[in-house]
């Protein structure tokens, strides 16, 4: 018989939920003085800030979208993946010895090894905090695992590939929630890695129509007690967005022409006048999640016209964005993982790369370079670095502020940006490895007291050996005045005198040779 677990008496139980309500409160009012430490910052920094916020104060296992999403843009996060690991192996110990008990009350003999048990006999060690989650926290957390690098607990994503698959071919699909976990399974890297003929036979059932001869994201209304059923068909925009993403991330260049034409036409016919789009073409309110499936759809597609439409949802989705810098939608898996969604969607309106995927370059028929650092080419963390003496320091924090609208301040490598980082004892060596060994392009504001300078001269010294190492194309210079140049630069070599631009024009500039360089690597 199995063990009888000792019920709590009342008054234990009434000492319990006293230290829930004040847990619950101390985290409430720790959350609020974020928020208010936030306030006056721009959009994006306020986003950033709330991602770094739930990295460092997950509460379930949606919030892992939090971390994955700062590795994927360069923050050493180790300490936060360490206490991730040991929290998964906690669980996975629990769950274990849970089975273990199970299987031999019920089967005497049979060993619990993962691979062997069902999800019924053992459970898996993650789950959805809520119904909502249902359809995302398996690619959350293979997610995870590809970004943040965790390894040993491969046996279980072989079992949950496995009865993916299974699942697939026993008991077929339901098509819309089918759709959208095959979404969010295509935004992962290491799950198409690890089970991509399952995805791919997923994507050719949601593909069939239900309702509509020709479009698979056509349905027929559901029913409403007392009505008559209509019969007219309505368009699941959303579903329109996942079926062409899960399309271009499988397929590549092979995608299903006429099925993705037609779903991309489908979104530029219904989005909202205000940049929006709803998950349904007849519902009222416009969808954050149905708006930010649908960039991600445009973005890589780029059908005629993409580039406005983007644009449109981008400042829409700006428009929605909560006091605390996240984004919020009923419905929704969780904040992090809209969140997330969100900023990606934001990334690709802009025609950029740098999101938590690998963008398939559908003209040549592979894949672009993944964010994630691959071997032999470690990803850097900061796409400017810029070299410049204090005097001049008002102009240059004027540049590095409209560079950090585009790139974010953590992408771009100026001291106001990192002064915590900045306060060591060992700064000198620390500053020049960050500019040799880290920094994309670097910006060298050349000017009579350039030369002056003590820790001008430091960075110097790493751009030197960058010219000698061949690496020249890293370092773009710019000239203030008519000083003298520094050692190693002669006449010969060329530069933009700024004398005449403004600060705008010369971040327009940093950025065109940036985006130039990176389209040269591609």
């Amino acid at each position: 018989m199995p063990r009888k677990t000792k019920q709590p008496t009342p008054q234990q139980l009434a000492r319990m939920l006293v230290k829930m309500a004040e847990a619950w409160r101390e985290r409430k009012d720790k959350f609020n003085a974020f928020v208010e430490s936030v306030q006056g910052h721009s959009p994006h920094e306020k986003a950033e800030a709330w991602v770094r916020y739930c990295a460092q104060n997950m509460e379930d296992d949606g919030d892992q979208e939090a971390l994955l999403y700062l590795v994927s843009r360069g923050h050493d996060c180790t300490a936060e993946i360490n206490k991730l690991v040991a929290e998964w192996r906690h669980a996975e110990r629990h769950r274990i010895e849970a089975a273990k008990k199970f299987v031999h009350y019920v089967m005497p003999g049979k060993a619990a090894r993962i691979s062997g048990l069902s999800e019924f006999e053992l459970r898996n060690f993650w789950g959805p905090a809520h119904d909502c989650q249902g359809y995302s926290i398996d690619a959350t957390m293979l997610r995870t695992v590809g970004w943040c690098q965790i390894g040993g607990f491969e046996e279980w994503w072989r079992r949950m590939a496995k009865m993916f698959r299974e699942g697939i071919l026993r008991g077929g699909v339901e098509t819309v929630p089918a759709a959208s976990y095959l979404f969010n399974m295509c935004r992962s890297d290491y799950a198409i890695k690890l089970m991509k003929p399952a995805l791919e036979r997923c994507l050719e059932a949601i593909e069939i129509p239900t309702d509509d001869p020709e479009c698979p994201w056509r349905f027929l209304p559901y029913p409403v007690a007392g009505k008559r059923r209509p019969v007219e068909l309505v368009g699941n925009l959303a579903f329109a967005s996942w079926v062409a993403f899960a399309n271009f991330r499988l397929r590549g260049r092979d995608f299903n022409r006429d099925l993705v034409t037609g779903a991309l036409e489908e979104l530029l016919r219904h989005q909202d006048e205000n940049g929006a789009w709803r998950s349904w073409a007849h519902d009222q309110e416009p969808s954050i999640e149905a708006t930010a499936s649908a960039v991600h759809a445009l973005g890589l597609g780029k059908p005629l016209g993409w580039e406005r439409v983007v644009d449109l949802a981008a400042a829409w989705l700006w428009t929605v964005q909560q006091k605390s810098g996240c984004w919020v939608e009923d419905g929704c898996p969780d904040p992090a993982y809209l969140t997330v969604l969100v900023l990606d969607a934001i990334e690709l309106s802009k025609g950029g790369h740098k999101v938590t995927f690998s963008v398939p370059d559908l003209l040549s028929g592979g894949a672009s370079e993944p964010s994630q650092a691959q071997p032999g080419k470690p990803k850097l963390r900061f796409e400017v670095g810029l070299s410049f003496p204090g005097e001049i320091r008002g102009r240059v924090a004027a540049v590095a502020g409209i560079l950090s609208e585009r790139l974010g301040r953590q992408n771009v490598l100026y001291d106001d940006y990192h002064k915590a980082e900045f306060a060591r004892p060992d700064l000198d060596t620390y500053l020049q490895s960050l500019y040799h060994d880290q920094t994309q392009l670097i910006v060298v504001f050349l000017c009579s007291d350039y030369k002056k300078k003590e820790w001008c001269g430091l960075e110097w010294r790493a751009i030197r050996d960058l010219i000698k190492r061949r690496e020249a194309h890293r370092i773009m210079l710019l000239r203030t005045d008519e000083a003298l140049l520094p050692p190693g630069m002669y006449s010969i070599d060329g530069y933009l005198d700024i004398r005449g631009l403004s600060d705008r024009d010369v971040a327009a500039s940093i950025l065109t040779r940036l985006n130039a360089r990176a389209g040269a690597e591609r």
